[in-house]
């Protein structure tokens, strides 16, 4: 009887040491899973962080490349306009030198007409001295003036469309100017518009939840949860495939420095995993080199090192 005693004893002592190592062991469980959901939370957190960063420099390097080419564009037009000015007021200077020339050529065609009807006149008087018959002098003069009359009109009729052709050239030259200067103008009328960062509450986190109250010895609900986590580890674990880049696939990044050509430097591991990996990330890259940048299988972006001056190498365990 008293064996019976001793061996039920011994199994309810059993049994309840039993049930107190199972509550520890889920305690211990929960505490885990808890510890977990709060490291994950930091990295969304620096995550968050790191894409607001990210986003204001690709933003100040868009800005500064856009400033660049329009200050480039604004000199080009001043450069165009100093051109187009001299090219009207030297084809200006060209016809006021063709109009001086014309202008000469006929006062000197005037000077010749005016000394052959002084000539015709000399002629005339010598011819006529003795003779009686004024009335012929008077008619050979008269024929003389006439012709010189004629000459000068038609001398004055030359000049003036000679001046008319000069103000329509004038004109067309001034046309052409303003034209040049208003094509170059267009060029740059428009100025381009610059990058703001995004406004607003930004996207939400959700905070770690507290510890799982434990409620009995029972391992079925803990273990279910267990099996979960695993699936969803392994999943992850499955879309870091070789040359995957995307930010969306890292954790704990650390800037750590630039490659000459400037694109930035991180040391991560991937999500779920504890190896570090250092590299660059491929939402830069495209930026800065999109033809090194490639949509993976799996949906997200990987790089090309063999077209950047980036080597991305596999470090330590994380500490």
């Amino acid at each position: 009887m008293a064996l019976g005693w001793i061996a039920g004893g011994a199994a309810v002592i059993g049994g309840i040491f039993g049930s107190n190592r199972a509550h520890s062991n889920q305690k211990a469980q929960a505490r885990r899973q808890y510890e977990a959901e709060q490291a994950q939370f930091r990295n969304q957190v620096a995550a968050n962080a790191y894409k607001t960063t990210f986003q204001k420099l690709m933003i100040e390097q868009h800005n500064k490349r856009t400033t660049e080419i329009y200050d480039k564009q604004l000199e080009q037009y001043r450069e165009q306009v100093g051109l187009n000015s001299e090219a009207a007021l030297g084809a200006y200077a060209q016809e006021q030198r063709v109009l001086n020339e014309q202008f000469a050529h006929h006062m000197f065609r005037k000077q010749t007409m005016l000394r052959e009807l002084f000539k015709i006149q000399g002629n005339q008087r010598a011819a006529g001295q003795g003779n009686t018959n004024k009335s012929l002098e008077r008619a050979n003069l008269i024929n003389a003036l006439g012709e010189f009359g004629m000459e000068q009109h038609m001398l004055d009729e030359n000049l003036r469309g000679v001046k008319r052709a000069y103000r329509e050239r004038l004109g067309g030259i001034g046309s052409e100017w303003e034209h040049a200067d208003r094509d170059a103008f267009a060029k740059i009328a428009i100025a381009p518009r610059l990058m703001l960062p995004e406004t607003g509450a930004g996207p939400q986190l959700q905070g770690p939840v507290a510890p799982a109250r434990i409620k009995g010895p029972g391992f079925g609900s803990f273990l279910s949860n267990v099996s979960q986590g695993i699936m969803v580890g392994s999943a992850v674990h499955s879309l870091v495939t070789p040359g995957t880049s995307d930010i969306e696939l890292k954790e704990n990044i650390v800037h750590v420095g630039k490659s000459p050509s400037g694109i930035n430097i991180f040391e991560y591991n991937y999500l779920g995993e504890t190896i570090r990996h250092r590299g660059a990330m491929a939402q830069e890259v495209l930026v800065k080199k999109p033809e090194a940048v490639v949509e993976m299988d799996n949906g997200y972006l990987g790089i090309n090192y063999s077209m950047i001056d980036v080597n991305p190498k596999q470090l330590t365990l994380v500490k």
